[in-house]
């Protein structure tokens, strides 16, 4: 069987931060190790964390100094680290649930990065199809991320091959959208379980729609022309960089109006 590696990444949330270490440990199978990611936090977390580590060899605690402000370079650290043949990632406010990597684990023949479905913060599923198995389309990615971050089991030798998490201050947010679009565009088969199988703290610009924040779309904007470029101006990914370009225009007008 494949080996798994969790990857935590974590700031100054360390109650929040032992709930998700606790989900991926109580997994069957659970993960060889997990590894709890700290973008140097300023708080008790590296005291507890590394006594949990001195206590249960299943533990590692990952340091990054000084803090960095975006979860990339925790995340980029864990996946170095790691030793399995998988990394599967969580951030520090969101939990597994029961049978998560068991039931991913089914897959690990057929897709090289797995995600699931999520219960968001309301209770409600996060994509709405609650059964089977979506593959994901890489021309999904033109519009919105399909994938959740938390939910995502990935094999750990693309991941590092496609030079991980990018992590300039700009992709903020979307760092984790940019790697699996990178990943599309390679030909990496993705596939995304529809039982809910995380449980998963979300916010109110969750989903990268032409409504989120005006730096949020500035940076949309910003990465599909990235892509288009890479893609030798496609026309299927230049009209959706136009697109996002349009909106940000459209956002910045009504708010100077």
């Amino acid at each position: 069987m494949p080996t798994v590696s969790a990857v935590i990444s974590t700031f100054q949330r360390p109650d929040a931060c032992e709930r998700a270490v606790l989900s991926a440990l109580g997994q069957d199978p659970a993960p060889i190790e997990v590894l709890v990611c700290d973008d140097g936090s300023a708080d008790d977390t590296p005291e507890r964390f590394r006594a949990w580590e001195s206590r249960d060899p299943r533990v590692r605690y990952v340091r990054v100094e000084p803090n960095r402000g975006t979860p990339s370079p925790v995340r980029n650290a864990g996946a170095r680290a790691a030793r399995g043949d998988w990394v599967a990632f969580l951030d520090d406010d969101d939990e597994w649930l029961p049978g998560k990597l068991a039931a991913q684990l089914e897959h690990a023949a057929d897709a090289d990065v797995i995600a699931t479905n999520a219960l968001t913060s309301d209770g409600s599923p996060y994509f709405p199809e609650t059964a089977g198995v979506h593959t994901i389309d890489r021309s999904e990615f033109l519009n919105d991320n399909p994938v959740i971050q938390s939910s995502v089991m990935a094999r750990r030798d693309l991941v590092l091959r496609a030079g991980g998490f990018p992590e300039e201050q700009w992709l903020s947010a979307i760092e984790d959208y940019a790697l699996w679009w990178s990943l599309a565009d390679a030909g990496v088969r993705m596939a995304r379980l529809e039982t809910p199988l995380l449980s998963y703290t979300t916010h109110s610009y969750e989903r990268l729609s032409y409504g989120a924040p005006l730096r949020l779309q500035s940076g949309l904007a910003r990465l599909a022309w990235r892509r288009a470029r890479a893609n030798r101006g496609e026309l299927a990914v230049v009209r959706a960089a136009l697109n996002r370009t349009a909106a940000v225009a459209l956002t910045a007008a009504r708010r100077r109006s």
